[in-house]
């Protein structure tokens, strides 16, 4: 199974007093590459995945994640779609009162440990499917229809003596 850790993070002007704890919640229930059950939930407070203490520096006004390391989605057994539905800050009333990040995946191929901001970035890039996946994308599908026009243009343009028939500027000579 591939576990990814999260990089500890602070927030700094944190304004709330009291205990925060990191809560993070799964969509559905699936099962990890190590056959670990992850169970699916509503944000109950009693069978969040996982939960942590945060600590909190009132004099700084920071609060502090610290580093996690969570299971990737990616590899499930049984969903390669699997997400999580949030990591968010929690107060001592069970009250969610900073969403980290929510609905997203941990990927399993890229790198061993990651900054949430990055995982941030990478869930709201779009997502090219692996190889092992049987279809394509509307980008790559794009990108080979390209590729081959711009193969074809390349044949049609150059004359049997291997002469452009485009000039400089990239403008066909269309008198020869």
């Amino acid at each position: 199974m591939a576990l990814i850790t999260l990089a500890a993070e602070t927030i700094e002007n944190w304004r709330l007093a009291g205990d925060f704890e990191l809560r993070v919640y799964s969509q559905q229930t699936w099962i990890t590459e190590a056959g670990e059950t992850v169970p699916g939930t509503e944000e109950n407070p009693e069978v969040a995945y996982f939960r942590v203490a945060c600590s909190y520096n009132q004099t700084a006004k920071v609060l502090t994640i610290p580093a996690i390391t969570l299971p990737s989605t990616t590899d499930s057994r049984n969903n390669r779609r699997a997400r999580y539905s949030i990591a968010g800050i929690y107060d001592a009333s069970d009250c969610l009162v900073f969403a980290v990040l929510r609905d997203f995946r941990v990927f399993h191929d890229f790198i061993n440990s990651i900054a949430w901001g990055d995982l941030r970035i990478q869930n709201e890039a779009k997502f090219i499917p692996r190889a092992e996946e049987t279809y394509y994308n509307i980008n790559q599908i794009h990108s080979l229809i390209r590729r081959m026009i711009l193969q074809l243009c390349v044949e049609y343009l150059l004359d049997e003596d291997g002469t452009d028939l485009m000039d400089d500027d990239g403008a066909f000579l269309l008198d020869r």
